[in-house]
């Protein structure tokens, strides 16, 4: 994943639909990732899953600029779709 972002994409999405758990070292790679990604980027979460959206909430995701999380794959693609990258 964290290859994307040097490679130029500052728009991904994660589809999570069939995820109902994550373990600290699953956390541990959404964090790390949240920390690389640029000030332009975006990172839609997609879960259904609303103990996987607390534990987003718990450990400080859902605080983070650039980071969202959506219902469906169709809401992300929406959301991220409208999200404007400026070039410097």
């Amino acid at each position: 994943m964290f290859g994307h972002f040097t490679n130029g994409l500052h728009r991904i999405v994660l589809d999570l639909t069939s995820c109902s758990f994550i373990d600290s070292s699953g956390l541990a790679v959404l964090l790390t990732h949240m920390s690389r990604l640029p000030a332009e980027g975006v990172l839609a979460v997609v879960t259904p899953d609303a103990n996987l959206r607390r534990l987003f909430d718990l450990v400080g995701l859902t605080d983070q600029a650039g980071f969202e999380a959506h219902d469906n794959l169709d809401l992300a693609a929406t959301a991220i779709a409208a999200h404007r990258v400026v070039d410097n």
